[in-house]
Order: structure tokens, then C-alpha cells, then sequence
């Protein structure tokens, strides 16, 4: 099976879901590889192209994980970087307003230290950059 993946370089994440192509279907993945690549050269976008060939997307996520997080995982950690951005929010507020006592401020700087350690093991063992 040839896949094709679009990745967004600043961003470290995919563009599109990944496209599919037997192998009888290679001169058709390449056009489409160059056609995606010329539209980016053009728009000044910094995206990456990419094909690549295995006999499993579960195969190729242990080859690239770059390109194809574990889906598990990658959902826990954008759920924790949901709750984190909410906590952010509460508690700026509530700094803002004076309504937030020292335990609470305190918990939700472990909180979120926490979710900060947790996202950067994800990003040092996948080999894709934080978001910035």
C-alpha cells in the first residue's frame, strides 16, 4: 500500500487525513505527490509531501511516527491540552479578579506543568516539534 501525507512542518501535524493507493495506483500517487507539491511551492506554504510504502498504516506508524501519532495517545494529549488551555483561562480570570486562593493557583500550576512534561515525552519520542 503507498500512502500519501501532506504535514505541516511549523505545526507538526497533518494537513489532510492520509491518502491511499495500491500499488497498482503509483503513477497516480506521484501525480499527485507533484501536483500538492507545485500548489505549496506556489502558496508559499511550508508543507511537506510525502509517500511512502508499507503493508500496514499500524506499520507505518512505527516506521514514521512523525507522520501518524498513535491515535490513542494523540487523543489524550489533546484532551489534556483542552483541559490545560480551560485552566489557563479559569485561572486568569480569576487572577484577574482577585477570586482565586493559593492552594487553587497552586494546583493549577502543578496541573498544567503536569500536561506540559506529559506533551513534551509525546513530542521527544514521536520526533515531532512542540507547538509553539
Amino acid at each position: 500500500m503507498i500512502f500519501l501525507i501532506q504535514y505541516d512542518r511549523k505545526h507538526g501535524r497533518l494537513i489532510t487525513p492520509i491518502e491511499r493507493f495500491k500499488d497498482s495506483e503509483r503513477e497516480e500517487a506521484r501525480a499527485r505527490r507533484l501536483s500538492l507539491e507545485i500548489e505549496f511551492t506556489r502558496s508559499g506554504k511550508d508543507h511537506e509531501v510525502v509517500l511512502l510504502e508499507a503493508e500496514s498504516e499500524q506499520n507505518l506508524q512505527k516506521t514514521h511516527s512523525r507522520y501518524v501519532p498513535d491515535s490513542e495517545e494523540h487523543s489524550r494529549v489533546l484532551r489534556d491540552l483542552e483541559k490545560a488551555e480551560e485552566v489557563w483561562k479559569a485561572l486568569g480570570n480569576a487572577l484577574g479578579s482577585g477570586d482565586v486562593s493559593s492552594e487553587e493557583y497552586h494546583a493549577a500550576v502543578a496541573m498544567l506543568q503536569d500536561a506540559k512534561k506529559r506533551f513534551q515525552r509525546l513530542f521527544r519520542r514521536t520526533g515531532t516539534e512542540p507547538l509553539r
